[in-house]
């Protein structure tokens, strides 16, 4: 296979290659082919790359993949070629994010996701960080980071802030000191969290509007008081932490901060969402600052100790739907 033209740099370094795996191929809807003399022109739209081959069928690729299996792997790692249940249209989205963020980083860092903590104060039967070594982020690095973001912001001095985990309230120590001294040091920023919520009082709440500045967060719910006690299985609860998860969204939401609701979705909770939609309509009725969507548990999406058949994922896509 001859390469005509080069991939975007930009576009190659954010997407990097496809791996090959055993699964079905076909080719990307944002491709143009064209036969000529001595084989066909493929273009990939998003990657801008050119490349003719002399054996590609795209009637037959199953065949192709027999016969010319390392420009078949080729053709995938480039992505010309795709899995059967490829979403161009999601991956095109998140691409033009990325890349808007990358090419505004040319002259300074927009953008930081931090883990003060990978500690969590939850044990989730399918966290995927189940096992790995649980940390503090030290004074002496939060120190570092605030130094290293006030060099390398940009002209406008603004930031955008991702709070990670582990839970990151447990490790809310580290996000006060480095929002104090990021505006100690004259850098206006805005930030978002992936938390469970557990630990949002009243007293918490304000910092995350004062000092965090934090305008949303994503809080995940895995259905009504007693799954969702039981999935979550909390370190040392006092109540019933499900209703204090509520009570603490309920404060998010009159501080002004807009609350994303993930429901977490397997064949363990499934029947019982939608009554926790229902109860979340209730609970929450008159609210504008809020979304709730449903997203299922997949290995491929990094949750490893939950797997499913090609049937059962169907079958929670279907669930999925009819809950939408």
């Amino acid at each position: 296979m001859k390469i005509i033209q080069e991939q975007n740099k930009i576009i190659s370094k954010v997407w990097g290659k496809q791996k090959v795996k055993d699964k079905e191929y076909r080719l990307i809807k944002y491709s143009l082919t064209r036969k000529v003399d001595d084989g066909i022109l493929l273009y990939n739209l998003i990657t801008g790359e050119l490349v003719l081959s002399q054996h590609f069928d795209e009637s037959d690729i199953s065949k192709f993949r027999n016969q010319y299996e390392e420009e078949f792997n080729e053709l995938v790692e480039k992505r010309y070629l795709v899995p059967m249940d490829f979403d161009e249209y999601k991956t095109v989205k998140q691409l033009r994010k990325i890349v808007h963020q990358v090419e505004n980083q040319r002259e300074g860092i927009i953008g930081y996701t931090i883990m003060p903590t990978s500690h969590c104060n939850a044990r989730c039967f399918y966290c995927f960080e189940a096992g790995y070594p649980h940390t503090h982020m030290s004074e002496e690095t939060a120190d570092q980071l605030v130094d290293y973001m006030v060099n390398h912001c940009n002209e406008e001095k603004f930031l955008n802030i991702t709070w990670f985990g582990g839970e990151p309230t447990v490790g809310h120590k580290r996000i006060d000191q480095i929002c104090k001294g990021l505006q100690e040091n004259g850098i206006n920023y805005s930030s978002f969290m992936y938390s469970n919520g557990y630990l949002f009082d009243d007293e918490m709440v304000k910092r995350a509007v004062d000092l965090w500045k934090l305008n949303k967060i994503q809080i995940t719910l895995d259905g009504t008081e007693d799954v969702y006690n039981k999935a979550k299985a909390y370190k040392s609860a006092q109540g019933s932490p499900y209703y204090r998860v509520l009570d603490n969204i309920k404060r998010l939401l009159d501080a002004g901060i807009y609350v994303m609701i993930r429901l977490n979705m397997d064949f363990y909770n499934s029947k019982d969402l939608e009554k926790l939609i229902k109860e979340l309509s209730i609970k929450l009725q008159g609210y504008t600052n809020i979304s709730v969507y449903v997203s299922i548990l997949f290995e491929d999406e990094g949750f490893e100790k939950v797997k499913h058949t090609n049937e059962e994922k169907l079958e929670l896509e279907t669930e999925k739907e009819r809950l939408e």
